[in-house]
């Protein structure tokens, strides 16, 4: 007698963020329905799970949740992403999303306002190198994606916002 082992099924996940242009949390309802019962009220910019999507109800998992939501509260760009931009920003760099970095440093406490906008000066890499050592990231003076979600967080969890 010979056995067959089939290989499991992966689920196809696709990461998203909440988005919600008004309000700080998304309703993750039990069934595809504004009438269904609210399970959990995921906060905005969560990262989530969508198991599966479309242009009204996306069935998204989260912390071990899974449930439904609707498709227009989900985008695909990280947060930090939308704030301060997908290149990388490096000492010497001028662009717009320097200045948003500079900005954010200094509402942080990392930099002066002495900095100069739009371009990666010597204050920004300290900045940035400081930032990184206080919150475990590699010191390189180089703002990638860790740096970026790191300062994102960080100045949530400080402003609020």
């Amino acid at each position: 007698v010979m056995s067959v082992v089939l290989p499991s099924m992966a689920e196809n996940y696709s990461t998203k963020y909440i988005t919600a242009p008004s309000g700080n949390t998304v309703n993750l309802r039990k069934t595809a329905s504004t009438k269904s019962a609210v399970m959990i009220r995921i906060p905005l910019h969560t990262e989530v799970q969508a198991v599966s999507y479309n242009t009204e109800w996306s069935k998204v998992k989260y912390n071990g949740t899974t449930g439904y939501m609707m498709s227009k509260y989900l985008t695909s760009t990280a947060p930090w992403i939308e704030k301060y931009g997908s290149a990388t920003i490096y000492n010497g760099s001028r662009r717009t999303y320097v200045y948003i970095v500079q900005v954010t440093l200094y509402s942080l406490g990392y930099i002066s306002n002495d900095f100069e906008d739009n371009y990666y000066d010597d204050i920004t890499w300290y900045g940035i190198q400081n930032f990184q050592h206080d919150h475990g990231l590699t010191i390189d003076g180089i703002v990638g994606t860790n740096t970026k979600r790191a300062l994102y967080n960080a100045w949530v969890n400080r402003s609020g916002s």
